[in-house]
């Protein structure tokens, strides 16, 4: 792709993108986020920590992620700790924004 070639985009889905990956368990039951995280939920998240603050970008975020039964099963973890609620949404938030960070490799290409 040259600098002046237009990006073009498909609706179709890529492959992989029903992969899912264990963020916590309850039990023996596991509960999972997409392996490959949709770069517009991380924008999305972005723009709902700017307009709402850490907090509720942080519970959009989770919530996105997990789908409406594994939150609710964590919200409804009588035993969850606030460690334990800190450390689920930290790894949510490094999953799903940390994958718009460029890699190392890149990085090297574009100062080098």
């Amino acid at each position: 792709m040259t600098d002046n070639e237009p990006i073009r985009l498909s609706t179709k889905p890529p492959e992989g993108a029903d992969e899912r990956v264990t963020l916590f368990y309850i039990d023996e039951q596991a509960y999972t986020i997409p392996k490959r995280p949709r770069a517009n939920i991380a924008l999305q998240y972005l723009d709902r920590v700017r307009e709402e603050g850490t907090e509720q970008g942080a519970a959009w975020l989770l919530h996105n992620m997990l789908g409406e039964d594994a939150y609710d099963a964590l919200m409804g973890y009588e035993y969850l700790t606030p460690e334990q609620l800190s450390a689920i949404v930290e790894l949510c938030q490094r999953h799903t924004v940390g994958k718009l960070e460029p890699s190392n490799r890149a990085e090297r290409r574009s100062k080098g």
